[in-house]
């Protein structure tokens, strides 16, 4: 457990999030507070900031790591809350959410410029606040209209790349939509509608628009269909359309990613930001979350099992950690080789969002089914024509790429 000292390995120590038998619900909530616990001595005085172990020569600044530092686990947390679990630090984020959106605060975010890194971070509040209503309703009215500041008037009215960073400003103001703050009706809807030239068919998008080519766990886990479908389960009510357009798109998507994942819960490590690790797996439990029905011949059971031995495998992992209990920059040990110029120390937990299966609700077959292993029904060899890529459902263990 976490101390005010933080939680030291040593040498051949061994992470919490290893020990955890991973059978059902409540042990996947575990496994989440072993990964949250170890931040709280990098906590800034007022909670504000994350200030996680280790320095990289980002291309931002160190207050927008430290953002990053403590929006990132939102994630978790925010797919924690959302589904009825509990976390004994949760008001750690909520006076922390107070302080760095409060332009008084000692401690306060800073108002972003164009591309500004802080954009990406407003996404998993902006979820945080739709999913968690604990969070707004700890607001007051000041500290409501800093965040509506903070998080809808900053984002709506700066320049951001032309790739799924879009995105990231749909969940802002859907954030504070659900909650009736101000957001902009406007801004979301031309967004989703410039998001949907990126759609290239067989359920992939591309990341960006035409004249590159970009598809890779961004498309996937990451973001795109991510986010896609977190879109459809809070918004169909009111875009019953663009909802089920999201959800099919899924179902096509399904059916070629079924092919990274192999028997023994590993992933294959492609494209950019691998150092995000367990997201890798994060669309499956999307689809549950997002009450979409399965193509033939997958079923909740294979689902399930993709999720749990996915975090199986990362749990043999014990050199992703660093001293104090949390993750490095790399993939199954530190590697700064992996690093991109946008990973600070605190960018890998960007990897809660595999989390998002502790949103969906435990009678969901998605928790009460049996786990199944997908290779034994799915085509043994598959090309995948959008992402161009040749796939085999069991890669020989000798010839996995570690990175």
């Amino acid at each position: 457990m976490a101390s005010q000292t933080g939680l030291v390995l040593g040498y051949n120590g061994v992470h919490p999030f290893s020990r955890v038998n991973i059978t059902d619900r409540a042990s996947v909530q575990e496994l989440l507070r072993t990964l949250l616990d170890p931040l709280e001595p990098f906590f800034s005085p007022l909670k504000a900031r994350v200030r996680c172990p280790g320095a990289t020569a980002v291309r931002f600044d160190q207050t927008a790591s430290e953002v990053e530092g403590i929006c990132r686990p939102l994630w978790g947390l925010a797919c924690l809350l959302g589904g009825g679990g509990e976390y004994h630090g949760t008001k750690w984020w909520i006076e922390g959410i107070k302080s760095g959106t409060d332009p008084d605060s000692p401690e306060y975010w800073g108002y972003p410029r164009d591309n500004d890194q802080r954009m990406v971070e407003m996404c998993p509040l902006g979820y945080s606040l739709a999913v968690a209503p604990v969070i707004w309703q700890s607001l007051n009215e000041r500290e409501r209209t800093n965040v509506e500041n903070w998080l809808g008037n900053s984002i709506n009215e700066k320049n951001m790349p032309n790739t799924n960073w879009l995105w990231f400003r749909v969940f802002a103001n859907l954030g504070l939509k659900k909650n009736g703050g101000k957001f902009s009706q406007e801004r979301l809807d031309s967004d989703i509608e410039h998001l949907n030239t990126f759609y290239r068919g067989d359920g992939w998008s591309n990341d960006g628009p035409e004249g590159i080519h970009q598809m890779d766990y961004y498309s996937s886990s990451f973001a795109i269909h991510f986010l896609q479908l977190l879109y459809a389960k809070l918004a169909g009510e009111d875009e019953p359309e663009r909802a089920e357009e999201f959800r099919k798109r899924a179902q096509l998507a399904a059916l070629d990613l079924v092919h990274y994942y192999d028997k023994e819960g590993r992933a294959l490590p492609f494209g950019r930001s691998v150092g995000y690790r367990f997201a890798m797996v994060s669309f499956w439990g999307a689809l549950a979350y997002a009450g979409v029905e399965l193509p033939k011949p997958l079923t909740w059971g294979m689902v399930k099992g993709i999720v749990l031995r996915h975090l199986r495998w990362w749990q043999t992992q014990p050199d992703i950690w660093s001293p104090s209990g949390t993750l490095t920059i790399g993939y199954s040990y530190p590697n700064m080789y992996m690093a991109e110029n946008y990973n600070s120390p605190g960018s890998p937990y960007w990897a809660c969002l595999a989390f998002i299966c502790l949103a969906v609700p435990a009678d969901h077959p998605f928790w009460t089914s049996e786990e199944e292993y997908h290779g034994d029904v799915i085509p043994k060899v598959k090309p995948l024509k959008q992402p161009g890529h040749i796939n085999e459902v069991t890669v020989p263990p000798n010839h996995y790429p570690y990175p």
